[in-house]
């Protein structure tokens, strides 16, 4: 039996994976993503998605691609967490979500979010906030955290799969989208046409923490209600 070319080099694969994390902590994307994002860039040099079967060329062609992708980041120092010792509504002691703020782009989201799960007015939202977490609005990740995650499930039972597919083909070639945004979007489109191609329901390729990376992309873009 002939081989065609060795599988990409144990140095290689220290490499892809240093490159993975580099880009997870110049971006701040989670690890579900930047592993969206090698996906990727394997199925572009090899037309198959797994790292593990990569040739040695096709390793080093994946290993350029990383790195391209991770310069069109700047290298962040991660902003130290505020204690949340004196939180008068909050458990006591420190910790990175109920001690950081939410900034003005995640509030964006979060009306956004409101918007598209049918709460409109400000009574509606504020209501909602008080139920879950028991503050009028959110001023930290852990309050907004406990905002996401019901509202994803709210929007997600409210939309129809033709509805997600159109949002996302509204975003493409969008230049208010970073590297990373345009990546995600492409996976998306990508998968919602095999999705239809194996006649698997397009809701498939829209987790809920996919879900909410779709919203961001729509935000960065103006697009608070969902619609172009």
């Amino acid at each position: 039996m002939s081989h065609t070319s060795a599988v990409r080099s144990p140095d290689q694969n220290r490499r892809i994976w240093g490159l993975l994390k580099e880009l997870q902590r110049r971006s701040g994307i989670p690890d579900e993503d930047t592993q969206a994002v090698l996906r990727r860039h394997c199925l572009k040099v090899s037309r198959q998605e797994h790292s593990s079967k990569l040739t040695e060329r096709q390793a080093q062609q994946v290993i350029e691609l990383m790195q391209s992708e991770i310069s069109g980041y700047r290298p962040v120092t991660p902003p130290k967490p505020e204690p949340a010792g004196h939180e008068p509504w909050g458990e006591r002691g420190p910790g990175p979500r109920c001690g950081r703020r939410v900034t003005p782009r995640e509030q964006e989201v979060l009306l956004a979010m409101f918007q598209q799960a049918g709460m409109t007015s400000r009574e509606q939202q504020m209501g909602f906030c008080r139920r879950q977490c028991k503050v009028p609005w959110p001023q930290t990740m852990e309050h907004a955290d406990a905002l996401m995650e019901p509202l994803k499930a709210i929007i997600l039972r409210s939309v129809t799969s033709e509805e997600l597919e159109k949002r996302v083909a509204a975003l493409q070639n969008r230049p208010e989208l970073d590297a990373w945004k345009k990546g995600f979007v492409e996976e998306r489109m990508r998968r919602f046409a095999e999705a239809k191609a194996s006649h698997k329901s397009a809701k498939s390729v829209m987790s809920p923490h996919q879900l909410l990376k779709l919203i961001e992309c729509e935000v960065a873009c103006g697009l608070m209600g969902g619609s172009a």
